[in-house]
């Protein structure tokens, strides 16, 4: 378990680097989104060795965090406006219903209903792009977009994490409990995939007729 926590912590640092590496591609509102996202997952994890007393509050805050990033992301990646609508109006919902649960929880627990309500409603945002990609007859290779590599991410640790949340009650950041290492893991898995976003190649010179989603030629190696 030592090892899933370990790789946790230093698997944000790989994307972070590569994402300036190759900034000229990533240069994105939406890729830039997902930086600010790594980062603050990563000063997350340094709060949580540093504050032994305030581990529950930074999980709540972090929860918050995460939704807001992530719904953004879906809300500029996906297309349609009726569903762009819907994310909107379900994240206020949520962010204010959050923020009461959050305040009512006692102050030593981690509240699991907010991060599983969370987790349900970015999957479905993520089900939903998929969706919208799938049906899209002016999409080329899916695999070469970094916005699959997010999506999928997000879809892996976000289904995963909602399991612990189901069949834990009490998270209490402790890195040795079974249950974080088990999150440590995902937690690793989604930014191998982000890292793979911010480095595979795009073409943006597509067929005529053929709009800018950020995929790639089907002749051009992916990397």
């Amino acid at each position: 378990m030592l090892l899933f926590a370990l790789l946790s912590y230093v698997s944000p640092v790989l994307p972070l680097v590569l994402f300036f590496i190759y900034f000229k591609r990533n240069n994105k509102l939406e890729l830039r989104v997902v930086f600010l996202y790594i980062l603050a997952s990563f000063l997350t994890n340094l709060a949580l060795s540093f504050f032994e007393n305030g581990r529950t509050i930074i999980l709540h805050v972090f929860t918050l965090f995460e939704y807001s990033f992530f719904a953004f992301f879906f809300y500029l990646v996906i297309r349609n406006r009726l569903f762009r609508r819907i994310i909107f109006v379900l994240s206020m919902i949520f962010l204010v219903t959050a923020i009461f649960f959050i305040i009512s929880s006692a102050k030593n627990k981690f509240d699991s209903l907010a991060a599983s309500i969370s987790a349900i409603l970015v999957i479905v945002y993520a089900i939903y792009y998929f969706y919208e990609q799938m049906t899209d007859p002016k999409m080329l290779i899916i695999y070469q977009s970094p916005h699959f590599w997010i999506a999928t991410g997000c879809l892996i640790y976000l289904a995963g994490t909602l399991f612990l949340f189901l069949f834990t009650s009490e998270i209490n950041g402790n890195q040795e409990d079974p249950w974080w290492g088990i999150n440590n893991l995902l937690d690793t898995i989604k930014n191998l995939f982000f890292t793979i976003a911010f480095v595979i190649k795009r073409d943006h010179t597509l067929p005529q007729g053929f709009e800018d989603n950020g995929n790639t030629n089907m002749t051009e190696k992916p990397f």
